[in-house]
């Protein structure tokens, strides 16, 4: 079996996303639910992109013309997804700061109010 120059590139993507999320599990950044998911993830990708002929049923049943055809739209599917999500998630911790910050702002001026009296 010889791997292609694009399949030697995504099995080290892959190994490489293997070792951040393990350096972020050893940091406790991630829990071992998160790191499981990012390792599980990451070992997918290196089994898809050393063996790309596994997703040959599914690229004829949606009839796509090769392999790389479906796991690029995957890819955007997925980063508009994740896209998506964290700008969901900016929106509420803006929103959440706002409200923190105004009220914080509310407190210290009536309090210089009452000292004034």
């Amino acid at each position: 079996m010889v791997l292609s120059g694009v399949q030697i590139i995504g099995a080290l993507f892959g190994v490489l996303l293997l070792y951040l999320a393990f350096v972020h599990q050893k940091r406790r950044e991630f829990t071992i639910k998160e790191w499981i998911a990012w390792s599980g993830l990451a070992m997918v990708f290196i089994v898809f992109a050393v063996f790309p002929q596994i997703l040959d049923p599914i690229t004829t049943k949606l009839r796509f013309f090769r392999t790389l055809d479906l796991m690029v739209i995957l890819g955007f599917m997925f980063m508009v997804i994740a896209i998506f999500y964290t700008y969901t998630l900016s929106r509420t911790n803006q929103k959440k700061l706002e409200t923190i910050i105004r009220a914080e702002a509310i407190g210290k001026t009536l309090k210089s109010l009452t000292k004034k009296k």
